[in-house]
């Protein structure tokens, strides 16, 4: 087992589930004037023998339209227990669940674990080109055991009163340096992703739908009643500090979902970009974010509105 193949099947494991494309980025980038298409065709060739060897399993990632439909990699125990041996460590340490049936999903929830892990890689990327760290990133797996039992009450855009287990598809935490009165630190920006496919129902139409909760209004309401002071949020994480962040399919998916926040009351905690928009170039460094309760105008990352 080679370096490389122990660098993959890490990689997977802590991801769950990556495409050809991804795993090469991550673990065969492109350095020394090598060629992407090279570099791509030697990933597929590493996953190939470490397919046939019982390491990985993959799966056809099914498209929409035109185009060819990329496979996704996860980890089988064989690969997990190979990289335990490499590390000297227990099963569970190198992220080995073994309950985890991941590769048997649903290829909606497929599609949305590979966009959850290409946010984490996009903003890995941009924290590389710049001065900011990315100094905390917790995973939707990660926050479904840290919250279990953190049940947010809240009123429901229709009135009511419902109880939700708020699940984000992340929860990062960048440090920017600062300088004030020629004396220099860090400045913590706290940004809870939600990833959004364009699948979620955004308002509740008709009065007796089947599943109010699942609505985009719902988690609204929930997000507000969660980052009140001494609500979910500061009891999990010690502050009321922080923002949701909404990556969608389209600009008019975008508007869409700020009109539908605003109308049950979401204000400038909820930001907006599209997956067009989020590239490691302009993640941290350009105006790209749509914010509730702002009308038109686009901010940075970083751009501190009342929080």
């Amino acid at each position: 087992m080679t370096e490389t193949n122990i660098t993959i099947l890490r990689t997977i494991l802590k991801h769950r589930l990556l495409t050809v494309e991804q795993i090469q980025q991550q673990c065969l980038p492109c350095t020394d004037g090598k060629s992407l298409q090279g570099r791509l065709e030697y990933t597929r060739h590493l996953l190939r023998v470490l397919y046939e060897h019982k390491y990985v399993r993959r799966r056809t990632l099914i498209q929409s339209g035109l185009g060819r439909s990329p496979l996704v990699f996860a980890c089988t125990w064989k690969g997990a227990q190979a990289v335990a041996a490499h590390d000297d460590c227990q099963l569970q340490e190198v992220g080995w669940d073994p309950n985890d049936r991941v590769i048997t999903w649903s290829n909606e929830n497929l599609h949305h674990l590979v966009a959850e892990n290409e946010v984490y890689f996009t903003f890995q990327a941009a924290c590389a080109q710049s001065d900011v760290t990315l100094q905390l990133w917790k995973s939707d797996r990660t926050l479904l055991k840290e919250h279990k039992g953190h049940k947010v009450n809240y009123v429901g855009p229709h009135g009511g009163m419902y109880q939700k287990v708020l699940i984000p598809d992340g929860y990062y935490i960048f440090a920017r340096p600062m300088t004030i009165n020629g004396r220099t630190g860090k400045v913590l920006d706290r940004i809870t992703v939600e990833v959004d496919m364009g699948t979620q129902t955004l308002k509740q139409r008709q009065q007796m739908i089947r599943h109010p909760q699942r609505t985009w209004e719902h988690k609204v309401n929930a997000y507000m009643a969660y980052f009140q002071s001494g609500g979910v949020y500061a009891q999990l994480y010690g502050s009321t500090a922080g923002r949701v962040l909404t990556i969608t399919t389209s600009e008019e998916r975008l508007r869409n979902m700020v009109q539908v926040t605003e109308s049950v009351g979401g204000n400038e905690r909820f930001w907006f970009c599209t997956f067009d928009d989020f590239t490691p170039e302009q993640v941290l460094a350009a105006p790209i974010y749509a914010v509730a309760g702002q009308e038109e105008q686009r901010y940075h990352l970083f751009q501190h509105l009342r929080q």
